[in-house]
C-alpha cells in the first residue's frame, strides 16, 4: 500500500540482514491449555482481553480464543483446532458453526500471507453460509474476500465484493460490518490508485465508526489514513494519522497492525528524505519483522511492503 513499495522492501531486506547479525530472542515455551484458560479468565475479570479485528483487520470483534492463542504463540495449533472443529461441526450438521470455524481459519491463513489457502477457505465458508441462509455470515465472508482481493492488487473485484457485503450489512442493520465494507472499498480504490474515490469511501467508514465509538476500528482506520496520505504525498497528515494510531490503546493493536504502522513510518521517512528518520525506521522494521517471523507472519510483511 505504500507509494514507495520497492524502497520499503529494501528497508525490509536491510532489517532482515541486521537481525541476522544479532542473537535470536528466546522463544517462550507454550503454556499448557489450563494455564491459557486461567490467564484468560483473569484477563476477562480485569476487562483487558483484546477484542480486535482478526489479525489482518477483517473482523471485529475477533474471538477471545484467537486472542489468547496469538498471545501464547500457538498459531499453528489454532489453525489445526479450527480445521478439526469445522469438520466435526459439518459432520454433525451444524453448518453455521462449521462456516464460522472456516471463516476464522481463513482469517488466520490470510494474516500469515497464505492467500490462496485463505481464498479456498473463504469460498467454502460462503457455500455453507448460503446453504443455511445466514446473511451475517455471507456479509462477513464477502467483506473478507474484498480485503483479500485488495491485498493482491485486484481493486475492481475488491470494490465489487465490498459493495455487496455492505449492502447486506445495511439490510441487516449491522453497522460495524457496513463500516468495514466502506473501508474495504477504500482499500480497493487505493489499490487501483483512484485516490479521490478512496478518500470518499474512507470518509464514510470514518463517520460510521465515529458514531459507533469502536476503538479497534478507529485504530485500524488511522493506519489506512496514514497509507492513503502517503499515496497523496501528504507526509504531515500521514504523521498525524500514525500518531493517532500510536495513541490508541494497546488492546486495539494487533501484531499485523503494528507491522503496517512500521511500514508506513518507513514510507514517511522516505517521503521526508531524512537520514535519521531512515535509520529509526530500519530499526523499527527489524524489531517488528523479528516478532512477525516468530509468529509466522513474515510472509505478510513482504506482501504489505509491495
Amino acid at each position: 500500500m505504500l507509494g514507495q513499495g520497492k524502497q520499503a522492501t529494501a528497508y525490509l531486506q536491510r532489517g532482515l540482514e541486521a537481525r541476522q547479525s544479532t542473537p535470536p530472542r528466546t522463544r517462550q515455551q507454550d503454556p499448557p491449555p489450563s494455564q491459557v484458560t486461567a490467564t484468560l479468565r483473569r484477563a476477562l475479570k480485569r476487562g483487558k482481553v483484546p477484542l480486535l479485528g482478526d489479525a489482518a483487520g477483517a473482523q471485529v470483534p475477533r474471538s477471545i480464543v484467537e486472542a489468547a492463542f496469538e498471545r501464547a504463540d500457538r498459531a499453528d495449533e489454532l489453525l489445526q483446532l479450527h480445521l478439526r472443529r469445522s469438520r466435526l461441526l459439518e459432520e454433525a450438521g451444524d453448518l453455521d458453526g462449521a462456516a464460522y470455524a472456516l471463516l476464522n481459519l481463513a482469517h488466520l491463513r490470510r494474516a500469515r500471507g497464505r492467500l490462496e489457502e485463505a481464498r479456498e477457505r473463504y469460498a467454502r465458508a460462503a457455500q455453507l453460509f448460503a446453504a443455511t441462509g445466514c446473511r451475517v455470515g455471507e456479509a462477513l465472508v464477502g467483506l473478507s474476500q474484498a480485503r483479500l482481493r485488495a491485498q493482491v492488487g485486484q481493486g475492481e473485484q475488491a470494490i465489487a465484493a465490498a459493495q455487496a457485503a455492505g449492502a447486506v450489512a445495511r439490510e441487516l442493520g449491522t453497522r460495524w460490518v457496513e463500516a468495514q465494507a466502506f473501508l474495504a472499498e477504500a482499500e480497493g480504490e487505493l489499490t487501483r490508485r483512484d485516490l479521490d474515490a478512496a478518500q470518499a469511501r474512507f470518509a464514510q467508514a470514518a463517520r460510521l465508526v465515529s458514531e459507533l465509538g469502536n476503538v479497534p476500528q478507529q485504530a485500524e482506520q488511522a493506519l489506512f489514513a496514514a497509507e492513503l496520505s502517503l499515496a497523496r504525498q501528504d507526509p504531515a497528515e500521514a504523521q498525524a494519522a500514525l500518531e493517532r494510531f500510536a495513541a490508541s490503546p494497546e488492546s486495539a493493536k494487533s501484531l499485523t497492525h503494528v507491522l503496517r504502522a512500521d511500514l508506513a513510518q518507513a514510507g514517511l521517512a522516505l517521503a521526508r528524505d531524512d537520514a535519521a528518520d531512515r535509520r529509526a525506521a530500519e530499526e523499527r522494521l527489524s524489531e517488528s519483522l523479528s516478532e512477525a517471523e516468530e509468529r509466522g507472519l513474515v510472509e505478510l510483511g513482504w506482501r504489505l511492503a509491495w
